[in-house]
């Protein structure tokens, strides 16, 4: 049961981040320049790049109202746990394959984009080691309803 409890908590973690960055993407350029400036880059944030984060914001909220309905499950959906887990490890993978370039456009220090890495690489494995381990110790298969 404490695998389960630690799972719905990280879900809930990444729940309202994911809403909660997304919303301020969407709602005023100042707030999306925060965000900017939270991911570590230095770039300003011009009414075209202001343009181009609103699809990131969609895409963020949704992220989280898919993370906030698992988390609400009497057990996360394994299949929602993986596709998040994949989600990031996509990030991790981007980031490292483009470290260079992401760090020369964006002005993101080395030290920033690392830690990032290794957050997002920390928040995947995490995510898919809690979800089997909530799996075994509840006995839950894929698709049970509570």
């Amino acid at each position: 049961m404490q695998a389960l409890r630690a799972l719905k908590g990280l879900l809930w973690f990444v729940a309202v981040y994911q809403f909660a960055v997304g919303a301020m993407l969407l709602l005023t350029p100042s707030l999306a320049q925060l965000v900017v400036g939270l991911y570590g880059s230095d770039v300003q944030v011009t009414e075209q790049f202001t343009f181009i984060l609103k699809p990131l914001g969609a895409y963020m909220i949704m992220t989280g109202l898919i993370a906030s309905a698992a988390a609400r499950a009497n057990m996360p959906h394994p299949a929602i746990v993986t596709a998040l887990s994949v989600l990031f490890g996509i990030n991790v993978l981007y980031r490292v394959a483009r470290f260079g370039y992401i760090q020369t456009t964006f002005g993101i220090p080395a030290w920033h984009l690392t830690g990032q890495i290794i957050f997002l690489s920390a928040l995947g494995i995490a995510l898919a080691v809690l979800s089997r381990s909530a799996m075994k110790s509840t006995g839950a298969v894929a698709g049970d309803m509570a």
